[in-house]
């Protein structure tokens, strides 16, 4: 069917990590249909992720105001009216997570629509003509996010998954080098959540941030900082360090990434865009399950995770049972359980260039 779709559209409201998880999709679409002109409609924050993307022909940025909690299913309707004032297409593939969320793609002009149902919810009707059924409950899924976009589009274009991970090579095109360290660094990425919810669980203590930063530092290592501009929590980076929270584009932390002997970071967006471009990279996860938003194709990635029974709870406010309490770990349990020993460890293990001193034992 790939071969005479000549206009497809793929939807999805999200942040920088999770338009990133959507790259591998876009790239197979790219690779199986090079002659339709692909469309995707996202968060306007995003946009500028994927200038100068060869696996895309258009993005078309959505408001934020529309797509908040509080703006509720009434924006959600005005982001697919978007969508739909920009004419018919051929095929539109939806990546949004709920019934209620895609009840909107009724307006859009498609005769075939695909997206996620979620089993064991009763629904008043199927929205898709290409459906993927899939478990609800993040905790119990056995497939990566990114893959089970792939699979979407596979049930309509009748191919095979050629493969293809996070690619975000494009963002190097430009010159967005800030002024490198001169010895091999290490990216230190405090922050999590995103413009619409902000997820505490899913956030390393930042005191656990500056500690690992130090340990760096006195390792030989130099170590910048990236995010945002409140991401330590209004800590002061160890003296030393390269403070860059708040002071660059995307375009300027891709460069900095695709320098970096390795990076470290919660489950976020700069986790996933460090795969994308090939930086040696260690995820650390809390409330969030690494077989769901972990790592996706990548050689050099690694999600760090404490083995306690609650860790990829997916709860906002941690809420343990009685056998982690008894350990006496500081909430959310599942991050402190984790200690900048370890992750130094595992990052000097994933970096690309040798460690400037002898490697902890």
């Amino acid at each position: 069917m790939s071969a005479i779709l000549k206009r497809i559209a793929v939807f999805r409201t999200c942040a920088l990590g999770d338009a990133v998880q959507c790259t591998p999709l876009l790239r197979q679409i790219r690779a199986d249909a090079p002659q339709a002109r692909i469309t995707f409609f996202t968060s306007e924050n995003v946009v500028p992720l994927f200038a100068g993307a060869p696996f895309v022909d258009e993005v078309v940025g959505l408001k934020a105001s529309w797509l908040t909690i509080k703006a509720g299913r009434r924006g959600m309707l005005r982001a697919w009216w978007e969508m739909a004032r920009q004419g018919a297409f051929d095929a539109m593939i939806s990546l949004e997570p709920t019934w209620l969320r895609n009840i909107g793609c009724l307006l859009v002009r498609a005769p075939v629509k695909a997206g996620l149902s979620f089993t064991g919810r009763k629904k008043p009707f199927e929205i898709f003509t290409h459906p993927l059924r899939i478990t609800g409950d993040s905790r119990e899924t056995t497939q990566h996010a990114s893959e089970q976009y792939l699979q979407l589009w596979l049930q309509i274009s009748g191919g095979q998954d050629r493969g293809l991970g996070y690619d975000m090579s494009h963002l190097l095109a430009g010159d967005g080098a800030q002024q490198l360290p001169e010895r091999p660094f290490i990216a230190l990425a405090p922050g999590t959540g995103n413009p619409f919810l902000k997820v505490k669980t899913k956030r390393w203590p930042p005191a656990s941030f500056v500690e690992l930063g130090g340990a760096l530092l006195a390792r030989g290592w130099a170590v910048v900082y990236l995010g945002g501009n409140d991401d330590l929590g209004g800590m002061a980076p160890p003296a030393g360090a390269v403070n860059l929270l708040g002071k660059t584009s995307v375009q300027e932390v891709a460069v900095l990434l695709s320098r970096a002997a390795a990076m470290c970071g919660n489950d976020s967006g700069l986790f996933h865009l460090a795969q994308g471009l090939q930086c040696p990279a260690v995820g650390i996860f809390g409330s969030s399950s690494p077989r769901f938003t972990g790592v996706f194709r990548a050689a050099r990635a690694e999600a760090l995770q404490a083995p306690l029974p609650c860790a990829g709870c997916y709860l906002q406010e941690c809420a343990p049972p009685e056998e982690v309490l008894a350990q006496g770990l500081a909430r959310p349990c599942c991050m402190s359980a984790v200690t900048p020993s370890q992750v130094v460890r595992r990052v000097e293990h994933m970096a690309r260039f040798p460690s400037p001193s002898p490697a902890v034992p």
